[in-house]
């Protein structure tokens, strides 16, 4: 299901991956939001902090919905291993 970028807004989802659709019918791909503040590992910031940077985010990339990866992921297939998956084909 596509959401409004303001949707993103809890801090355990900024370390999902998520798909996103811009207003120019792009789609990409970002593996994380998580943001490193002052450049320090252990300074992950605020919530406000980072939806703050997720909605610059948004404006930089044009992004009009996006999704997490793992809501679209082909749950039967994610228990498999490559060489079980390589069988069925």
């Amino acid at each position: 299901m596509w959401r409004h970028p303001k949707e993103l807004n809890k801090i355990e989802d900024f370390s999902r991956p998520v798909i996103y659709w811009t207003w120019k019918n792009k789609c990409g791909v970002f593996s994380d939001n998580i943001v490193f503040f002052g450049g320090d590992p252990k300074n992950v910031g605020t919530l406000e902090q980072h939806i703050e940077n997720w909605l610059q985010k948004c404006k930089k990339c044009n992004i009009k919905w996006f999704q997490f990866q793992d809501d679209i992921a082909p749950h039967e297939l994610l228990g498999l291993k490559e060489n079980e998956i390589t069988k069925e084909l």
